[in-house]
């Protein structure tokens, strides 16, 4: 098998309980030379509102202006968007490589375990070009997830096409499902691919407060 990114060889060592015990192996996308790239995110130095790195007093300027209008989400994000991170999303997300979305799995399963797990969800149009949700690709089964959200529109402008002032002019574009009933009395954690703005996850949130939910935080692969 070869990276994905690199394109070098990728030799694959098997553990012991996947031999004995017929555990299902998954073959790795990129070899570990590449996947050090990703740059983790020092949660010692981070905005308390956002996750974002640096070394602010407790808030960047962007959470000081969310919160005079509610309550902080307090997300946490893993990685670094740099110039590695937007090379992975260029391909999971728009060429086709949803077999990518392994790369993180095992880190997020064990980051989110136990844990109720509202995704970000997309589009229908979106569901019908791109063939699924690049959120949910990146959990496993095996998480408690709940899809508690669904888009009112059929589509709508991708955030990715948008400048930093029309995200946030962004309209409310979510409504809850049925499944919100479930989970009105759980701490839950939203879930997206990517904190940008914060727009969408406080529209989310925003949503799954007015359903009666009342703790809600949120986590994203990269900020």
């Amino acid at each position: 098998m070869q990276c994905e990114y690199c394109q070098q060889h990728i030799s694959q060592q098997l553990e012991l309980s996947q031999l004995l015990w017929l555990k299902p192996v998954t073959p790795p996308q990129i070899c570990e030379t590449c996947h050090s790239k990703f740059t983790r995110i020092n949660s010692a130095h981070i905005c308390a509102g956002c996750g974002r790195s640096g070394d602010y007093p407790r808030l960047c300027s962007d959470c000081q202006a969310w919160q005079q209008h509610r309550a902080l989400l307090h997300n946490r994000a893993i990685y670094h968007y740099d110039e590695m991170m937007r090379w992975y999303f260029e391909q999971y997300k728009f060429n086709g490589g949803y077999h990518l979305h392994t790369i993180f799995a095992a880190e997020l399963s064990q980051t989110l375990a136990n844990k109720c797990l509202v995704p970000i969800p997309v589009t229908k149009h979106t569901m019908a070009t791109r063939g699924f949700n690049q959120t949910l690709g990146l959990l496993d089964d095996n998480l408690w997830i709940v899809e508690a959200l669904r888009c009112k529109f059929y589509d709508k402008v991708a955030q990715s096409k948008k400048n930093r002032v029309t995200r946030l002019q962004t309209q409310q574009p979510f409504a809850v499902t049925g499944e919100v009933q479930a989970i009105l009395d759980q701490p839950v954690i939203l879930v997206d691919d990517v904190y940008t703005t914060g727009r969408t996850l406080y529209h989310a949130a925003d949503c799954l407060h007015a359903a009666g939910v009342k703790n809600i935080s949120s986590m994203t692969l990269a900020r």
